[in-house]
């Protein structure tokens, strides 16, 4: 008989850790495990594409982020559903998701830390504390999230395990559709970046890096509350012409050839970014901040370049290094495809995490 596994998360709209629960939702092996995903809050983009793919999602309707009242709710829905593993992503889930799943008595209890957060509060830090010496495993996400668990929230390291985020590249569109779908040109040297309009993703930075650099085109993916703010800054900064706003897209491959450099110029709070790990499954050079996770996945001056978060100058001079040197980013790209396949596919990161499944189910 399967293992029954709910993944709990707080909702399931466009972003990494979305696309990460999507991905293991999917591909989860249907012999071994019944696997269902549930959203406390809300549902969203990636829900609706995975339901579409035949995963069954439930949406619970939890009325806020902080409603641990909600707790003794799902355990009875757990404990009816009579899950063998709750596996929580996010803050919100993992908080409430635990605390009902130690009601329920679910037999195996793992929280999956996607990011780095040096911005929780003291009462936030315990609350980690407390539920993850009483969960079963911590899945890091990179090994910078790990140390942050091990080191800042105190959890034992026999708890934590890296488990890399993996992706396999999905109906990619070859370079000129890709060019043509966003309009384009054949010869431009075009940095992408694929992020919600967030504060510490740093989009400021690079489009300020951009009016220094004068060499490129930049497309940012995504949506998010700073969209008005940044199209303002491009504005004045007066490149607002090289600046293409692509918003948010349901499958990032139908434009990741159009790039000749995949960036990600955060300046806080980088556990390891799918993004960047998408880029390296098609063979992109990478320019990022040298930031926590990001240091795992960019090997400066091998598949790409590191910059100082919130340096606009260096963010220039990598810009106009790469965008100077064809040979360099092939280079860089190979690079990149070699690191993909020793780390990051999506069949590793599947493997892996059905081995933590069968171990903690063979030792509750």
């Amino acid at each position: 008989m399967s293992a029954r596994v709910v993944h709990l998360v707080e909702d399931m709209r466009t972003g990494g850790l979305e696309r990460v629960i999507a991905a293991l939702a999917a591909g989860a092996d249907k012999n071994k495990f019944s696997v269902e995903v549930w959203c406390l809050s809300r549902g969203g983009e990636v829900a609706d594409s995975i339901a579409a793919q035949g995963v069954p999602v439930k949406v619970l309707g939890m009325p806020s982020r902080f409603a641990l009242g909600f707790a003794p709710k799902l355990a009875a829905l757990l404990k009816a559903h009579k899950a063998d593993i709750a596996h929580c992503h996010g803050y919100t889930a993992c908080t409430v998701g635990r605390a009902a799943a130690l009601l329920a008595r679910t037999p195996v209890i793992i929280a999956h830390q996607h990011s780095i957060y040096n911005e929780y509060s003291l009462r936030q830090m315990l609350t980690e504390r407390f539920l993850g010496r009483l969960s079963d495993r911590i899945i890091c996400c990179s090994q910078a999230v790990q140390e942050f668990v091990v080191e800042r929230e105190k959890i034992p390291g026999r708890l934590a395990t890296v488990v890399y985020n993996g992706t396999a590249p999905l109906n990619p569109a070859p370079k000129a559709q890709a060019r043509r779908a966003l309009g384009l040109s054949e010869n431009e040297f075009v940095v992408g970046v694929i992020a919600s309009f967030v504060e510490n993703k740093g989009h400021a930075h690079i489009i300020k890096a951009l009016a220094k650099a004068g060499n490129a085109r930049l497309v940012l993916v995504g949506q998010g509350p700073l969209k008005e703010a940044l199209e303002k800054l491009a504005s004045e900064q007066g490149v607002r012409e090289r600046v293409l706003f692509a918003g948010r897209l349901a499958n990032v491959f139908d434009v990741l050839d159009a790039f000749d450099v995949l960036a990600l110029p955060s300046i806080y709070r980088e556990g390891l970014s799918l993004g960047l790990v998408e880029g390296l499954s098609m063979g992109k050079p990478l320019l990022a901040s040298n930031l926590q996770g990001m240091k795992e996945v960019v090997r400066c001056c091998e598949n790409g370049m590191l910059v100082p978060p919130g340096d606009e100058e260096a963010l220039a001079r990598a810009l106009e290094k790469l965008g100077g040197d064809p040979a360099l980013r092939a280079e860089m790209g190979k690079k990149s495809l070699e690191l993909y396949r020793e780390r990051f596919t999506l069949r590793q990161m599947l493997d892996n995490i059905e081995k933590i499944y069968d171990e903690c189910l063979a030792n509750p």
